[in-house]
């Protein structure tokens, strides 16, 4: 029985209709299915749970964004393969990986299953990047600007003000339990994909079954220098910015900001720090037929690198 969690407000509806589409393919291919319309915040993992615990469950499919992606893969048990199906806003993962709607429903019915990694951030499974600072600060800022101003002029009138009033975090990072960085720092980003925000390249190297986490850290610089950083940033050039980037590859990370403030694991805003991340390797049988087959990047024996 193939199961479908589908977040039907994804993407401003286009989950909806997108289940549609599903449907007549299934009925066409004729297949046993049955599909879960997610109906609050969470819904998600309760049903990935419940479902996991069915005897007959031969794949999970999570049709909607990033944030349900999340949900999908922290509640069900991860010897199930899973389907990532996008139909959100960002669709960041998917765009990672170079998976559409109709390539990722392409792979269930071609079983094109392989190994990809995910990481935990103390304990709670994060797919595509967990991240701390600007973006952070950013995203609180537009929501509360967005309840008096819609569009995008409440993210403009949110990024000039974060701009000006951000303030810098003092950071301690410890890198596979043997390297320490003690900096203040503007952004941290832990990535396990390419991309957050709807596109925007925060780790163009990263490859999901490479067997190692990319860490982006963009250390505190003149305020200045921000919006030159920021474009950067939207170029996928941070790695030019050497004075101000440095970038590490790992397995394990700490982390202890101060002042405190929150996290961001794949479009979820969390105050879960300190935080202990771990690269779990391998650790998600994924359907998608786009993937370079992990054993011909595990070969190449990665090892820890500091830049």
């Amino acid at each position: 029985m193939l199961y479908f969690i589908v977040n039907p407000v994804s993407g401003s509806g286009y989950g909806k209709k997108a289940l549609e589409k599903i449907k007549s393919v299934l009925i066409d291919k004729n297949l046993e299915f049955k599909i879960f319309e997610t109906q609050y915040a969470g819904h998600a993992t309760q049903l990935a749970k419940e479902l996991s615990e069915i005897e007959n469950c031969e794949v999970i499919a999570a049709v909607g964004g990033d944030g349900t992606f999340g949900e999908v893969l922290n509640g069900m048990d991860l010897s199930i393969p899973l389907c990532l199906i996008p139909t959100g806003t960002g669709n960041d993962f998917a765009r990672s990986i170079g998976i559409d709607f109709d390539t990722a429903l392409q792979s269930i019915f071609e079983k094109s299953e392989s190994l990809v990694d995910y990481i935990t951030v103390n304990g709670r499974r994060c797919l595509n990047v967990a991240g701390t600072g600007f973006d952070i600060q950013l995203l609180l800022n537009e929501r509360k600007i967005r309840r008096f101003i819609k569009g995008k002029t409440s993210y403009y009138l949110a990024l000039i003000k974060t701009i000006f009033s951000f303030k810098f975090h003092n950071a301690k990072i410890v890198i596979d339990d043997k390297h320490i960085i003690e900096t203040p720092i503007f952004m941290i980003a832990v990535a396990n994909g390419k991309y957050i925000g709807g596109g925007m390249p925060i780790s163009l190297n990263s490859i999901p079954n490479d067997g190692v986490m990319d860490i982006i850290i963009i250390k505190q610089m003149p305020r200045i220098e921000i919006p030159k950083m920021l474009i950067k940033f939207l170029q996928g050039k941070l790695h030019e910015e050497k004075k101000y980037v440095e970038v590490y590859h790992c397995e394990k990370l700490k982390c202890f900001l101060d002042p405190h403030t929150y996290m961001n694991l794949d479009g979820e805003i969390l105050d879960i720090l300190p935080v202990e991340i771990e690269l779990k390797k391998g650790g998600v049988k994924l359907y998608a037929n786009c993937l370079k087959k992990e054993e011909d990047l595990y070969e190449q024996d990665i090892k820890t690198i500091y830049a």
